[in-house]
């Protein structure tokens, strides 16, 4: 064989290995983080479909494999307008709209098409803001995850006005390359619902005696994954900690009760006790 040859089949075998190295990294890549299909799209909105029911990799544990099959459209206008988000975190006051109501005319039709187009176990939807300062190189990114479940919906948001910035004018590719990041409780409060008269709350998760809040888990007319009574935002850290503090005093209560009844504290020791007890709260 000649070397032009062999350096010919050198070349050609070591671009084979690295397409099929990209070729695997990319599988490995989308494999984690769900199997993203774009199925419609304009300037500043993105639509994926997922075609996977494990959302294990971006949902707490009691939701990562409550979604089912859509098979009918959904109204967003019933619930979203209600959703409001935190706009800056040094006043508690600073309220605005989640989804404006000219977007989410547009989120609507777009979605409508993609669950007409490709039915799927849930849908990622990018919404992109331009930067008033700066909107060739600047941009607000949120992402709304929307999943049917066998009672109601799901509908989550793992990113809220993300800054991205581009070093030259970006284009649609550049922000709509997204993986779904994992959506963990807090005790911050950046979304809350309008009170209303439907089934929507924000998501509690109880282990135990540990509570967590997901106020960027919103469930929709679900009863099995509602929070009784509904939740229309976060509780503060001290709500949380006064009905933690009644809990433990209930508990206290019934035990002495129980040490009454099998007799094992005389009638003084037992209003002593409850006195000392009730004073806790």
């Amino acid at each position: 064989m000649r070397r032009i040859d062999i350096m010919f089949y050198l070349l050609f075998l070591r671009i084979s290995i690295g397409g099929m190295f990209f070729l695997f990294t990319c599988k490995s890549v989308n494999y984690k983080n769900l199997d993203l299909r774009l199925t419609s799209s304009t300037d500043s909105i993105a639509v994926f479909s997922i075609h996977e029911k494990d959302y294990g990799s971006i949902l707490p544990a009691p939701l990562a494999k409550a979604a089912v099959k859509w098979e009918k459209n959904i109204d967003l206008s019933t619930f979203v307008p209600l959703l409001s988000y935190k706009k800056s975190v040094l006043s508690s006051e600073n309220w605005d709209q989640l989804i404006k109501e000219e977007e989410l005319s547009e989120i609507q039709n777009l979605l409508s098409k993609s669950i007409l187009a490709d039915p799927a176990y849930g849908y990622l939807v990018l919404l992109k803001r331009e930067d008033p300062l700066s909107p060739l190189l600047k941009i607000l990114r949120s992402s709304f995850l929307i999943i049917k479940t066998e009672g109601g919906y799901i509908f989550a948001i793992p990113d809220l006005n993300q800054n991205l910035t581009f070093n030259t004018q970006y284009k649609f590719d550049d922000w709509s390359l997204y993986q779904i990041p994992k959506i963990r409780s807090s005790i911050k409060q950046e979304i809350k619902i309008k009170p209303n008269q439907i089934n929507l709350s924000i998501y509690r998760e109880e282990v135990g005696d540990n509570v967590k809040f997901y106020d960027r888990i919103i469930i929709f007319e679900d009863l099995k994954y509602l929070s009784n009574p509904l939740l229309f935002r976060t509780p503060d850290i001290d709500e949380i900690e006064t009905k933690k503090q009644k809990n433990d005093v209930i508990e206290r209560l019934k035990t002495l009760e129980e040490l009454k009844r099998n007799q094992l504290l005389t009638d003084e020791e037992y209003r002593d006790k409850k006195k000392e007890i009730l004073k806790d709260l």
